[in-house]
């Protein structure tokens, strides 16, 4: 499929199919972009490293391949915003919930 990169080995025939996403966070007031950006490599070699352990692997999933940063975000998106909507609200409150269900998951 396009969009699949990284060639996997698997005794069963299989689909690739890529996921795109991406991560909002909130920081605190004050906080220093060199934080945040250190915030981002965590979260992201969270979720890395559960996928080279095989935590997201099921009976439906075969594998997942965590394949690093690609330019599919705008960069000019990725400034800071200061208001949003009750919609965004819910969004990202569904998307933190996910971040920590993953991160509790890879530390277990």
């Amino acid at each position: 499929a396009a969009g699949c990169m990284v060639g996997v080995e698997s005794d069963d025939p299989t689909t690739c199919t890529p996921v795109s996403g991406g991560f909002t966070v909130y920081a605190k007031p004050g906080t220093s972009a060199s934080s945040l950006q250190e915030v981002g490599k965590s979260l992201k070699n969270i979720i890395e490293a559960g996928m080279v352990a095989g935590l997201y692997e099921t009976e439906v999933v075969d594998k997942a391949v965590y394949i690093g940063n690609r330019d599919y975000f705008s960069t000019a998106s990725s400034a800071p915003i200061s208001g949003q909507s009750d919609e965004a609200d819910k969004s990202n409150e569904r998307l933190h919930i996910f971040i920590y269900i993953l991160a509790s998951v890879c530390l277990i």
